[in-house]
């Protein structure tokens, strides 16, 4: 199994990467070779029968840096947004250079990350994408280096160099043990206590097109948007293009519920959801205009989480 260094080899990953349209070259059985697609049935297209109930939990009140009651918070552009056990959330603002936390809906604090360790090269900034494992680890990415921490401990970080603009994905494996990420067409996966990411899988036909978006499933399932489509890695290594009749080529960030049989969407600016059950003939409603934001779905799956870099907010749309 190939490991990848962000830090010392960024070069030489960005120099793979651009040979033979982002196809990583190894031996035959480190790269699993695309399956035939059989999910291109026809997919209905629906929109919501109701208005859905959205309301600004955090923010709102123009740009600023305000902890206290969630109604009164000021917040900076806000990128990506992480759901706790607990049910607080996790928000990068990337304005402030900040985590900020969000819980009961209804308080707004600021993360109090540690110093930087000795040998880190790089000074905490500019947060875009955020998951957070088992053991407490909180694995950011920034916009020029990714960042990993415990409370109460110090903060390593490795330079993404001029990759920084194609790593848009970023997902904790269900089993709490490990984040998965993209980086321009591949995925890798990385094990807490780590920061060498390993290979999984190079999607070579996305062309010089990236991932944009990524999302886990406790069925082993890893789902990625380019603007070339939705495709899956499963847990046995095959990958494949899903749902080839779908029209979604601005897919910016994406949910999937527990059993897979949902996945969110905010497709160029319009919140989605796909239903994905095999049993069923499958649909494509849109809900709701959410602008430019990331998504997150709730612990029960009666909500979907969306941060607004432009408002300075994040809001809860009832499912």
């Amino acid at each position: 199994m190939r490991t990848f260094n962000i830090a010392k080899t960024a070069t030489i990953v960005a120099v793979c990467l651009i040979s033979s349209l982002y196809s990583c070259k190894g031996n035959a059985d480190e790269i699993v070779q695309p399956t035939s697609v059989t999910d291109d049935e026809e997919i209905t297209v629906l929109k919501a029968t109701t208005a859905p109930v959205i309301r600004v939990i955090a923010g709102g009140n123009g740009y600023g840096y305000q902890d206290g009651k969630a109604k009164d918070s000021k917040l900076g552009g806000i990128e990506g947004l992480w759901v706790n056990k607990d049910g607080s959330l996790y928000l990068c603002d990337f304005s402030n250079d900040a985590i900020r936390k969000v819980t009961g809906d209804s308080i707004v604090s600021t993360v109090e990350l540690p110093p930087a360790a000795p040998n880190s090269d790089y000074s905490f900034s500019t947060p875009r994408r955020i998951a957070v494992l088992n053991d407490g680890t909180f694995v950011v990415i920034g916009y020029d280096a990714m960042f990993y921490f415990k409370l109460g401990g110090t903060i390593s970080s490795n330079g993404i160099a001029t990759l920084h603009e194609s790593i848009d994905g970023l997902d904790a494996d269900p089993d709490g043990k490990k984040v998965w990420l993209s980086i321009n067409s591949s995925l890798y996966y990385q094990n807490a206590g780590q920061q060498v990411a390993t290979f999984a899988y190079n999607y070579a036909d996305l062309g010089s097109g990236f991932i944009t978006a990524l999302a886990t499933c406790p069925n082993g399932v890893k789902y990625v948007a380019s603007n070339q489509g939705l495709y899956k890695y499963t847990s046995k290594g095959v990958a494949a293009r899903i749902l080839s009749n779908l029209q979604a080529g601005g897919v910016r960030s994406m949910a999937v519920s527990r059993d897979g049989y949902k996945i969110y969407l905010n497709d160029s600016g319009t919140l989605k959801v796909i239903t994905n059950d095999t049993r069923k003939p499958k649909t494509i409603t849109s809900l709701a205009q959410i602008g430019n934001a990331q998504i997150a779905l709730s612990n029960n799956e009666k909500y979907i989480y969306f941060t607004s870099f432009i408002n300075y907010s994040v809001s809860k749309l009832t499912l």
